[in-house]
């Protein structure tokens, strides 16, 4: 049986054009290859940072943190406002996977909220039901 699932990641999309630019300037923060990943779609180019996969709980908030942490420890200083930026948008998915009707909770404190609107990065929910 499943249980309610939550998975953070960072993602910053830019036009197809722009994927070689966008790798470089990534490149020179160091990040491990494991914590990001490109991805496609049908006219995007996407960039996937620090996902934590699927993690079971009932609290958003700690698998967000999961994410704000290791934005702050490989980019302190950096700023995903997408005016500064080559990209379309900045923000992080929250994916929920709900199961047998355990929904989790969806708070966010003043901390995580006033870091987000610092760095200029967007917050997504998307919630399946299973």
């Amino acid at each position: 049986m499943e249980n309610t699932s939550i998975r953070c990641y960072l993602n910053l999309s830019a036009n197809l054009d722009q994927i070689d630019f966008q790798k470089q300037k990534f490149d020179v923060y160091k990040i491990p290859d494991n914590e990001y990943r490109f991805v496609r779609t049908r006219k995007d180019f996407g960039l996937e940072l620090f996902d934590t996969g699927l993690l079971e709980s009932l609290f958003t908030e700690e698998i967000l943190v999961i994410v704000i942490n290791k934005i702050k420890k490989f980019l302190p200083e950096f700023n995903f406002n997408v005016d500064n930026l080559n990209y379309k948008t900045a923000r992080i998915e929250v994916v929920i996977h709900i199961y047998n009707g355990e929904i989790p909770s969806i708070y966010l404190d003043k901390e995580v909220i006033n870091f987000l609107n610092k760095i200029g990065v967007e917050i997504q929910f998307d919630m399946y039901c299973f």
